[in-house]
């Protein structure tokens, strides 16, 4: 079972790649927060990963907010998460971690796919070749990190935190969440 949320498709094509590889099937975290869905039976030996993008260095808030609802029947032995960002995660993976334990999870594993960044507020957008480059890695590392997820590999952390990655997460994380979340200035017409 493969729970993503995907802002713009980064993470959408990460969990398809990785459903694919690994034989899961996906759970859209957004439409099961609208279908008020937390509760979810395990099939024996499910695997249970969390596939998602970086917010300025954190959890995307709507990520936290499932987890935190999150309850599940069923022998849990193997849960992992997969951080796509643009080159850095922070402290995500301890966040998560965190939410995690909260709700009596382990986390066994966790990796940084680091895609192109398509937060534009912040930076251009990398070059065509850069982007492909990009991509091809981040798909080369799926077959990766699938492989490793279907053997049951524990304790693996390929992760890439970055500098001064606590303070990134904890002051640029709820900057982000308390003043760039507004999207006032983002409109779509007929044309």
């Amino acid at each position: 079972m493969i729970f993503y949320f995907s802002g713009t498709g980064n993470s959408l094509h990460a969990a398809k790649v990785l459903a694919e590889k690994t034989d899961e099937h996906l759970i859209n975290i957004a439409k099961a927060i609208d279908d008020e869905m937390f509760e979810f039976e395990l099939e024996k030996n499910e695997r249970i990963g969390f596939v998602f993008p970086v917010y300025a260095w954190a959890p995307p808030e709507i990520v936290l907010d499932f987890i935190s609802q999150l309850s599940f029947m069923g022998e849990i032995t193997y849960v992992y998460s997969i951080i796509t960002c643009g080159g850095q995660e922070g402290h995500a993976t301890s966040i998560i971690s965190k939410a995690l334990s909260q709700q009596g999870l382990s986390l066994n594993c966790a990796f940084t796919l680091p895609m192109p960044s398509n937060y534009i507020l912040g930076y251009d957008v990398e070059s065509q070749d850069q982007q492909t480059r990009k991509l091809e890695a981040a798909d080369q590392l799926l077959v990766e990190i699938g492989d490793l997820v279907s053997q049951g590999k524990k304790g693996i952390y390929h992760t890439i935190p970055g500098s001064m990655p606590g303070l990134k997460s904890k002051l640029a994380g709820a900057m982000f969440n308390k003043f760039a979340r507004n999207t006032g200035k983002f409109y779509a017409t007929d044309d």
